[in-house]
């Protein structure tokens, strides 16, 4: 293994407020640390042209190829490495879940079998994540996980939840 997530775990340890933490600690000293969180979580992988997948339709082509099968799951791993594994109804994607063991990055989308609009949206690198939630008014819930705690984001203030607390 390498040494990739000692590397990016020093990073988001420097980005953590001082501890301990408490109930008491502002959510605002939190920022540095969900900034580079969301820094790390907007994954491309849903994006990338070249030996991944050239666009999106490579998932509704998966998802109807599984259709035609009779199974509702499959799993493809593509030219370098990185693994789709499509869940479908009716030739349609409801759940993909993305890795890229080499970046340690994962993401995990759920989509709804009638409208085929995204309904959450989870990327996990080096021990953090990012997790959102839509509706048809578009995204209404986002949270930022890390050892120790998260912070919730909805249309009020930012939430801070710390484990064990």
């Amino acid at each position: 293994m390498t040494d990739k997530p000692n590397s990016c775990q020093a990073e988001f340890d420097l980005a953590k407020p001082p501890r301990p933490w408490t109930k008491d600690t502002p959510v605002t000293a939190f920022e540095p640390l969900v900034n580079l969180i969301d820094q790390h979580t907007q994954s491309d992988l849903f994006r990338r042209v070249g030996n991944k997948y050239q666009s999106n339709e490579d998932y509704y082509d998966l998802a109807k190829d599984l259709d035609s099968e009779g199974k509702a799951v499959g799993k493809s791993t593509f030219a370098n490495g990185v693994t789709a594994e499509v869940h479908q109804a009716d030739g349609w994607p409801t759940k993909l879940v993305l890795e890229d063991k080499a970046a340690g990055l994962k993401e995990t989308v759920t989509m709804n079998a009638n409208t085929h609009t995204i309904e959450t949206d989870k990327v996990e690198y080096c021990g953090v994540s990012r997790q959102r939630k839509f509706s048809t008014g578009g995204e209404y819930y986002r949270a930022y996980a890390f050892p120790g705690g998260s912070v919730e984001k909805s249309s009020g203030l930012p939430v801070l939840h710390l484990d064990g607390k």
